[in-house]
């Protein structure tokens, strides 16, 4: 619905619950992804009529010792960082390095302190409290398209400062 391809961070079905209301957010996704094929991967599982992007993130259950109910977990991010720490790195001999998917945030927050010159948007683009008075005037998601398109667009000039020059992902497609 908009210019920018952007991924809507908000609670749903399989994750009810975020860490925080700072972490529900509108994100650009980088023109990296996009050549590495998202988008058509999006469309690819919009087409199966999949109500989740990556199926391959298990959802656990639980057995109430109690009632003996079965309870779907929902998909914590602890859990999702496990299995791609022990899935998607091995395959990438990640873990050679002691690499764990906490690098990917840790190396984009260094990447966004170094090249996003704006507190503001790089707060944005990571899901922390914005820091400052304006805070109470916006909305991390805005609902007015015309204030979304313009979050977005400032979003995405700042998000593709970063560019991760010195990180080899040609050989990986989606």
């Amino acid at each position: 619905e908009h210019d920018t391809p952007h991924f809507i961070i908000t609670p749903n079905p399989v994750r009810p619950r975020l860490k925080n209301r700072h972490s529900r957010r509108v994100v650009p996704i980088h023109s990296r992804l996009i050549k590495m094929g998202l988008l058509d991967f999006v469309a690819q599982r919009q087409k199966e009529a999949s109500d989740r992007l990556f199926p391959m993130a298990e959802q656990t259950f639980y057995r109430d010792g109690t009632t003996g109910l079965k309870t779907a977990r929902s998909l914590s991010s602890s859990l999702i960082l496990r299995q791609f720490n022990r899935t998607h790195l091995q395959h990438a001999n990640a873990t050679d390095d002691h690499g764990s998917i906490k690098c990917f945030r840790n190396t984009f927050e260094q990447e966004a302190a170094a090249k996003v010159r704006s507190d503001e948007i790089r707060q944005r683009l990571t899901g922390r409290k914005i820091v400052s008075t304006a805070r109470i005037y916006t909305d991390n998601i805005p609902y007015d398209p015309d204030q979304r398109a313009a979050l977005l667009a400032r979003l995405k000039q700042e998000i593709e400062t970063i560019a991760y020059e010195s990180v080899k992902l040609d050989h990986l497609t989606i």
